[in-house]
């Protein structure tokens, strides 16, 4: 069961409701990754996540992550 916060995360990824949008080049960023999978990986390094659309279609996301070694991309 999601929490509500991973609800809404979710729901952002799904339904393209992130409009901070940036360019992301999909074959470098986008993973196909299950968005539950997304939410425990940007939750477990502090991070935030980028939503790439067009036209209200979803056409990929990225997340960015903080370490004591830096970030990481994913």
């Amino acid at each position: 069961m999601l929490s509500k916060f991973d609800s809404i995360i979710y729901r952002l990824i799904k339904e393209c409701e992130y409009r901070d949008i940036f360019k992301i080049e999909e074959k470098s960023y986008s993973m196909p990754w299950h968005p539950e999978t997304f939410i425990f990986w940007v939750k477990k390094l502090n991070g935030t996540f980028i939503v790439a659309e067009h036209e209200n279609d979803l056409i990929g996301f990225c997340g960015i992550g903080f370490t004591k070694k830096g970030a990481i991309y994913f």
